[in-house]
């Protein structure tokens, strides 16, 4: 249960990256950690465990991000009773993370992993937010949507594309460990 609280605090501290705090140097820190915690020991868990690491981070992640969504459900007298469908939403929505953990396990490759990850993870940003709901919020390109100068890329690439491009961003401590302390310079 301890290795999925911390999963739950990665995913919680994920959520300072977005508005309104836009923390980014955090994401230098999370975005790494979570990709090493996913990749490493790869062989010595099960799929079921995989997915509980994953969900258990997104639940961290979306539980801070979505906890205003019940607030409209509470202005209506006949809505008030269908508040816990935002915490249903939260659960749904978390499901990906842990499918996004699963999908990366299969490739075994380090580098291969690296570039895997982002690909996966906006394409099930895609799917999540086109899916069921049609609710494409909390995207990971949203957080440089305070600098306009980055948020101008939009245009070309779309928010997908920009969530992409954020990822990459977060990932170059990855490359860096990789070039001066595996000394892996392909």
């Amino acid at each position: 249960m301890k290795i999925y609280l911390n999963f739950f605090l990665l995913g919680s501290l994920t959520t300072l990256l977005f508005p309104p705090y836009f923390f980014i140097p955090i994401g230098f820190l999370v975005i790494p950690y979570f990709f090493f915690k996913i990749t490493n020991f790869v062989n010595s868990r099960t799929i079921k465990e995989s997915f509980k690491e994953g969900f258990f981070y997104g639940l961290g992640l979306n539980f801070f991000l979505f906890f205003w969504l019940k607030n409209p459900f509470l202005i209506e007298e006949e809505t008030k009773n269908l508040f816990f469908l935002s915490y249903i939403y939260v659960l749904y929505a978390s499901v990906y993370y842990g499918l996004l953990v699963v999908f990366v396990r299969f490739f075994k490759n380090k580098k291969v992993q690296l570039v895997v990850f982002p690909i996966i993870f906006v394409l099930l940003e895609i799917v999540r937010s086109k899916l069921f709901l049609e609710f494409p919020w909390n995207l990971f390109g949203y957080i440089f949507s305070n600098h306009s100068y980055l948020f101008q890329i939009t245009k070309y690439i779309g928010s997908y594309g920009l969530s992409y491009v954020v990822l990459l961003f977060f990932l170059i401590p990855v490359v860096l460990f990789n070039i001066f302390y595996l000394k892996e310079i392909k």
